[in-house]
């Protein structure tokens, strides 16, 4: 018990550190694929890089999305440059059947449907957008993880676990667990991209010593 507490404490520090800086054109690309509210992507754009230890960059999709999946991972892994972890693209599409879900890790693709993470009626108006934005700074952590070829978390609380449910979603917490930061801050160092916390003590490499 002791050293759960101990684990919980250090994640919850972690989640409080606050990334600036600028490591070059490399990082994640974020695009809105189709439908995304302004809110969410400037959320995104905030937040997003504090848990993934690189920038974020939003991108223009080129084409107008016309519903193909496997064209759109084409599409998508052109946009990658050299420096780039990952891809993820949002869409905003109701409907069960209509839109899945892709993660293709040996391209570096993602692509997260947020519609199905939108609040229902049993979550009160005036906390709907801000649970729906914190829902998908959730996935998308996870799902850039597993684009950039990571395994899920089996830890529930962490930000990488793979969620079943809404409820999963809601009770994991908005930050990768400790080891997982830290495999985090390992891969975007290799790519060229890490950003070390701000307030905090970066990772100290073999190679930097």
């Amino acid at each position: 018990m002791r050293t759960l507490l101990v684990f919980l404490g250090l994640w919850m520090a972690a989640g409080r550190l606050v990334f600036a800086g600028d490591a070059g054109t490399g990082g994640i690309v974020v695009i809105d694929l189709v439908g995304v509210p302004s809110n969410i992507v400037k959320q995104v754009v905030s937040i997003v890089p504090g848990n993934l230890f690189c920038p974020v960059r939003v991108v223009q999709f080129p084409q107008t999305f016309d519903g193909d999946m496997i064209k759109a991972v084409d599409t998508l892994e052109g946009l990658l440059s050299r420096q780039d972890v990952a891809i993820i693209a949002l869409a905003n599409v109701p409907g069960e059947l209509a839109f899945r879900d892709i993660v293709a890790s040996k391209r570096h693709v993602a692509i997260l449907n947020i519609a199905p993470l939108k609040p229902g009626k049993e979550t009160p108006p005036e906390q709907a957008d801000a649970v729906w934005a914190t829902r998908v700074e959730k996935q998308i952590t996870a799902f850039v993880s597993y684009a950039a070829g990571m395994s899920p978390c089996p830890f529930p609380l962490c930000a990488r676990y793979m969620c079943a449910t809404l409820a999963e979603l809601d009770a994991k917490g908005r930050n990768a667990c400790p080891p997982c930061q830290m495999a985090i801050e390992k891969l975007m160092h290799k790519k060229g991209t890490y950003l070390a916390p701000r307030g905090g003590m970066p990772l100290v490499f073999p190679e930097d010593k």
